[in-house]
């Protein structure tokens, strides 16, 4: 019951619930009336009665004896209709009736009994019994309380009409909020209050709901301004993401992955269709360690980067098939730059820049004609091995050398035949070398021999390898035969024998070539200061 009354109109609910307070109001008070009516009647009963008896015991206290039984009963009777006695009786002092008119017992709640004493010359002789008829009282109390329902049962009326009508002007604007708050949640914008509302308290409550739906609406309107300018921006970002021909990666603060482009995907062999958003960038990483030449440098560098909030260096990994992607990264800050939002990873295949890094590295380390390193090579790791030999007290030992009579060949066979030349003895010298043993080509006919920590015998016959190697060279230019020969010299820096610079040592090298050379050619010969070349 209280179920159903709660979810009735508040209209209802204000009505049903005054009408119950002033229905136990009105019935307080009609309880309050009857009983005050009550006691009056009464006490106004009560002192006629006395009055009555007073009257009529005044009568009878000339004494029994002076009336006869008949004219005392005549008197009575005469009595009890002038003043509607149920019942009259007189006794004398023994309690002899002496005379009675009407029955006790024939209407005992309608009668209000009584007796007084009856005295003659100061002593009593008697009682007098008496009965006095109070329906009249119970019917002006039907009657009262019939008019005092009456009244209620009309004060309800008129006043649950008039409260009724009072309530529903007043939960009006309450019924107008409520459709209009019903009709914008279900996405009319446009539900307005109308305007023939009441101006107290709650049609100002009308009004500030309209003004609250106005800006509201307002609010809604700029909102989904925005949102379609954020969603057109975040198509074009989408786009150009999609056609960046870098690797994109967005991750939240809690290394959650937000977006990934198909260039990313590729980049790291990771499915085109499948949908990572949500997973942690830790397990993407894990799903890319197969195709990564050294996984735990991968996973290592990562993690550096992850604990710097500034914009990353640039680092190289390279994958399984040869290709080289190079990572960079950045946090991306919120709108206060105290906090961040997310941070951004860039992935780019820097596969063909490595090779071009690699060609020039070649071409500018290489002699274009032989492919063995050039001059500027030969100067760099000689400063530098020499160095190195000088610090660890090491050896280091330079073979310089050249082809004799070289010049012949090209004036009279042709540059192009001494390029031959050049190339084959080229490949004849990597044929020859060892691995820790470098060849170049200085230029013209010229090449020298780097070899670290090597024993003197070793070099020794390394340079008898080269020589007759080169001497068992055999070309036809012009249907005539001919072999190339080389002259070399040695010299080495080593704790008992140390040069002063890689200049230095470079010198001792052609000393010795060219004593080389005037002992008769075709041989090599290792550095001896006390001998004039």
């Amino acid at each position: 019951m209280l179920n159903w009354l709660f979810s009735r109109p508040l209209q209802i609910k204000f009505f049903l619930g005054t009408a119950l307070v002033v229905s136990l109001a009105l019935l307080v008070l009609m309880l309050n009336v009857l009983q005050v009516m009550d006691r009056f009647l009464s006490h106004h009963i009560e002192q006629d009665m006395q009055q009555r008896t007073h009257i009529l015991a005044m009568t009878l206290m000339v004494g029994p004896a002076a009336h006869k039984a008949d004219d005392l009963r005549q008197l009575l009777q005469d009595v009890s209709d002038m003043h509607g006695y149920c019942y009259l009786s007189v006794q004398d002092s023994d309690s002899k009736l002496l005379a009675t008119v009407g029955d006790a017992a024939a209407n005992p709640e309608g009668c209000f009994d009584g007796a007084i004493p009856l005295i003659h010359d100061g002593k009593p002789f008697g009682m007098l019994h008496y009965g006095i008829d109070t329906g009249f009282v119970a019917a002006l109390k039907l009657a009262l309380r019939n008019e005092l329902a009456l009244l209620a049962l009309l004060w309800l009326a008129v006043g649950g009409t008039v409260y009724y009508l009072l309530v529903r002007r007043l939960v009006k604007p309450l019924r107008e909020i409520t459709r209009a708050s019903e009709a914008m949640a279900q996405g009319n914008l446009n539900a307005v209050m109308p305007k023939d509302l009441p101006q107290d308290e709650l049609g100002q409550l009308a009004a500030s709901f309209s003004n609250m739906a106005a800006a509201l609406r307002e609010r809604i309107e700029s909102q989904q301004n925005h949102a379609h300018a954020l969603y057109i921006e975040q198509a074009r970002l989408n786009a150009l993401v999609s056609i960046l021909p870098v690797g994109i990666l967005f991750a939240d603060p809690a290394h959650r992955v937000q977006l990934i482009n198909q260039e990313c995907r590729r980049l790291w062999g990771l499915p085109g269709h499948e949908d990572f958003t949500g997973q942690t960038d830790t397990e993407l990483i894990t799903r890319a360690h197969g195709i990564i030449e050294n996984p735990g440098e991968f996973a290592h560098q990562m993690a550096n980067v992850v604990r710097d909030y500034g914009i990353s260096p640039a680092f190289d990994t390279k994958l399984r098939n040869g290709n080289i992607i190079r990572s960079r990264s950045c946090v991306v800050p919120d709108i206060g730059g105290e906090r961040y939002v997310g941070r951004i990873w860039l992935f780019e295949d820097a596969t063909r820049e490595y090779q071009r890094f690699q060609e020039i590295q070649t071409r500018a380390e290489h002699d274009a004609l032989t492919g063995l390193f050039n001059r500027r090579r030969f100067e760099e790791d000689m400063e530098r091995m020499f160095a190195h030999a000088q610090r660890n007290n090491g050896r280091l030992t330079l073979l310089y050398f050249d082809l004799d009579d070289f010049k012949g060949i090209n004036d009279t066979y042709g540059h192009a035949s001494g390029d031959k030349v050049l190339k084959t003895v080229a490949q004849t010298l990597m044929l020859q070398s060892r691995r820790n043993e470098i060849v170049y080509r200085l230029g013209g006919d010229e090449f020298a021999i780097l070899v670290a920590d090597a024993e003197k015998s070793q070099v020794e016959r390394l340079a008898q390898r080269v020589t007759e190697a080169i001497a068992q060279l055999t070309f036809c230019f012009a249907e005539r035969p001919m072999s190339p020969r080389s002259s070399m010299g040695i010299a080495t820096c080593s704790p008992e024998e140390r040069p002063h610079s890689a200049m230095e040592l470079m010198q001792h090298a052609d000393v010795a070539m060219y004593q080389a050379k005037h002992s008769g050619k075709n041989r090599w010969q290792v550095f001896d200061p006390a001998r004039k070349p």
